[in-house]
């Protein structure tokens, strides 16, 4: 049995003890910053155009890095509120046995603590070629906008391991998603005689009913798409009884590959339209929007990824696809090819979530190896990508 390694136990507690809300993640960054500075690594704060806070760090072997693969660690620094029902302080990281608990513990700052702890090592290690980036990015858990920033300063490496709690089963692909806003458009008129206008509600609960006869769309590897009214609004706030000319709602629909916003704007369009009486309705795509994705199955990194696995953990990775969306569908939408892969554990955006601190210097070492064997992946690779957004 893996033992507990303590430094890993005291980095996590500290970015524990640091709340890093989304939106606000400067101080947590600044700790990561800190941490890679003292510790030999290359690393900066940058500021989003909209105000919030990523870290970028990299480090390079000794021998030939331009020649040979960039392998980017990623992940972010946010996470959601506690909320109620915890038997532990959310942010005292407090120990029992193998479990860390607190707040972002799982999801996802043992990860980062993972990666972190990896580019320390490698940083002071001369015998690997290629170069390794990390990035702690903002604003995940809401609108991936640290992600966003990221990607558009030119961000580009040949492979990324997406520091998510997938340890016993690393994530190759996912479901996309994008939120539709429907707005239905009727006439008033005086609520005691509802016959002279348009009732907009009752037209979005028909366009609602209708679609709930429709199929979700499926995929024969990532399984069902789905889709979730999230709220519904009407009226102009004051009591008045008069029948309502607009009706709204904010639709969550995960998407498969294949499935594209447009298909999904064209399947609601037809629907209003072929209900007796049609439905007159505006359909809006709304932020944030993530692709779907697939690692192929034959790429050089994932069986690059699936070799060196075997040989730290002794077995085949469980390769699996995701439920929900995360960076990784933006990164992998950018190019880079992404699995993610970090220390598991349970109860995320619950109450008392925990995470396994064992898998923390087993993921740092499992990122260490990826890193310093990582010429079995790229031969042919082109030497110009810019890997220093």
């Amino acid at each position: 049995m893996t033992e507990v390694n303590e430094e890993a136990v005291v980095l996590l507690r500290s970015l524990v003890a640091c709340p890093s809300r989304s939106g606000q993640e400067g101080a947590v960054q600044r700790l990561i910053v800190e941490w890679l500075l003292h510790n030999g690594v290359t690393a900066a704060l940058q500021t989003t155009a909209d105000g919030l806070s990523n870290v970028f760090a990299t480090v390079s072997g000794g021998r030939h890095a331009e020649e040979a693969p960039r392998l980017l660690l990623f992940g972010h620094a946010d996470t959601v509120l506690p909320g109620d029902g915890w038997t532990h302080d959310p942010y005292s990281g407090t120990l029992d046995g193998h479990r860390l608990y607190g707040r972002g513990a799982v999801d996802m700052k043992a990860g980062l603590a993972a990666a972190m702890l990896a580019m320390r090592d490698l940083a002071r290690r001369s015998d690997w070629s290629g170069t390794v980036g990390f990035a702690s990015v903002a604003d995940e858990e809401a609108s991936s906008r640290g992600a966003v920033d990221l990607i558009a300063r030119g961000l580009q490496f040949d492979a990324a391991v997406v520091c998510e709690p997938h340890f016993d089963d690393p994530v190759i692909g996912g479901v996309g998603k994008i939120n539709v806003r429907i707005t239905c458009r009727g006439r008033s008129a005086h609520g005691s005689r509802p016959e002279e206008g348009i009732n907009a509600i009752d037209a979005m609960a028909r366009l609602l009913n209708a679609l709930q006869t429709q199929p979700v769309r499926e995929h024969p590897l990532i399984g069902r798409g789905s889709r979730c009214v999230l709220r519904v609004e009407s009226g102009d706030g004051p009591y008045e009884i008069k029948v309502p000319d607009r009706c709204s709602c904010l639709i969550n629909w995960h998407l498969v590959p294949g499935e594209s916003a447009d298909d999904v704007v064209g399947e609601l369009r037809a629907l209003a339209e072929g209900i007796s009486p049609a439905v007159d309705a505006v359909f809006e795509v709304m932020p944030p929007a993530y692709p779907s994705y697939l690692t192929a199955p034959d790429h050089p990194f994932l069986k690059h990824f699936a070799k060196v696995y075997h040989r730290e953990f002794g077995h085949d990775p469980a390769f699996a696809y995701g439920r929900g969306v995360s960076d990784a569908n933006l990164l992998a939408a950018s190019g880079i090819p992404a699995v993610m892969f970090g220390p598991s554990g349970a109860n995320l955006h619950a109450a008392d979530e925990w995470v396994d601190v064992r898998q923390i210097g087993e993921a740092a070492r499992f990122y260490v190896a990826l890193a310093t064997s990582g010429q079995a992946w790229t031969s042919g690779t082109s030497g110009h990508r810019k890997d220093h957004p």
